[in-house]
């Protein structure tokens, strides 16, 4: 759900829509989850990236080690990918 919330964010930035509806289409089976995005959603939203990107800006964003870590393009460089390979 937030990573559609994020589009939304987008298409605000972009191009300046307001979507008042969005959902998550499984067409395998038929089955649609609606999204939520009211404004304290989002809000929160907003105010979580703005945290990331300033963690990032100041290095202070520090990687998880997870089953990602084997297929992640960066774990030759982080430290904590090199640890659970061992």
């Amino acid at each position: 759900a937030q990573q559609v919330r994020m589009y939304i964010l987008g298409m605000k930035a972009l191009y300046n829509m307001d979507i008042s509806k969005s959902s998550i289409l499984y067409l395998d089976h038929n089955h649609e989850i609606i999204v939520e995005s009211s404004g304290s959603i989002m809000d929160d939203l907003i105010r979580q990236l703005e945290s990331f990107l300033l963690s990032i800006e100041r290095s202070d964003f520090v990687p998880k080690e997870g089953r990602m870590c084997k297929d992640c393009v960066y774990n030759e460089f982080c430290q904590d990918a090199l640890i659970s390979s061992k």
